[in-house]
């Protein structure tokens, strides 16, 4: 009788939620005794997961290097305008140190 009860009873469930960035949504609705189709879910889910984050590291990977050249030039700029302002500022501590050598300049 006690078994017949357990036949008849209605099996619990348990909702698989995934998020993405876009949508929210119920992946399946299954029953707990079906521990397969679960770890199967979780398998794919895992292997979702790894191929997301190495997609977006490979396009964080093309962004640098597309922006390297940028990066460099930047830097020759930033380099080539401290280089000016050191040599102003050598000549000008010169003027100070030894004013007899600028005489009339």
């Amino acid at each position: 009788m006690a078994e017949e009860n357990r036949r008849n009873q209605p099996r619990p469930l348990i909702i698989l939620a995934t998020r993405s960035r876009t949508t929210q949504r119920a992946t399946e609705v299954l029953s707990i005794s079906d521990g397969q189709t679960i770890s199967k879910i979780q398998r794919m889910e895992k292997i979702t997961q790894a191929l997301k984050s190495a997609g977006l590291a490979i396009v964080q990977f093309i962004i640098w290097i597309c922006t390297l050249p940028l990066r460099i030039a930047s830097a020759s700029r930033v380099r080539r305008e401290q280089d000016e302002v050191d040599h102003a500022e050598a000549e000008r501590l010169d003027r100070l140190r030894n004013p007899s050598n600028y005489i009339g300049k």
